[in-house]
């Protein structure tokens, strides 16, 4: 009988919850919706306010998806911690990313 070799280990990886994923979703489907509403305004020429207020409600909703994702993953770090760091998720790089999007 011939012995194979090992089967290395799987790594690990955060994944986000469902709900995390669904509420990221619904936010990027609302900031696109926007920025269409945004595109449509310029074409017909609309008042540089309508469009302004369009751009930065665009804007926000991608900020919270962000936010929302950055949060999701503090939240699994700290739940998880030799987990996270074996998959590279150091809280240090989470900040890091949380304040890049800040």
């Amino acid at each position: 009988m011939v012995s194979s070799p090992a089967t290395p280990p799987l790594p690990v990886t955060s994944r986000l919850p469902e709900e995390v994923t669904a509420e990221v979703l619904v936010r990027l489907r609302r900031a696109e919706g926007q920025v269409r509403a945004v595109q449509r305004l310029l074409t017909e020429g609309a008042d540089c306010k309508a469009v302004l207020t369009q751009l930065a409600a665009a804007n926000r909703a991608v900020e919270q998806a962000g936010f929302r994702l950055v949060a999701a993953g503090l939240t699994w770090c700290a739940q998880n911690p030799e987990d996270a760091e074996a998959a590279g998720y150091r809280v240090e790089d989470l900040e890091k990313l949380f304040t890049r999007i800040a």
